[in-house]
């Protein structure tokens, strides 16, 4: 159950990535660049991406190791 729940919030901060991408894209492609929302959009992205790669490590700390199955 909770490595469900883990994926789940893995999904979600990949949707949240995703979302800020396009945001920053729609942007460029208009010419509506404002450097100050870009920045902040910016760093909303590797707030995500650090969420992501937290959970990436947290996985693998839950995986058991082959000393693990040594019985």
């Amino acid at each position: 159950m909770a490595l469900n729940h883990a994926y789940h919030n893995e999904l979600q901060d990949l949707r949240n990535l995703l979302g800020q991408v396009e945001i920053l894209l729609a942007a460029y492609q208009s010419r509506r660049w404002d450097p100050k929302k870009a920045a902040e959009n910016l760093f909303q992205v590797q707030v995500s991406l650090a969420a992501i790669r937290n959970h990436q490590a947290v996985h693998r700390c839950m995986q058991p190791g082959p000393e693990a199955l040594a019985v």
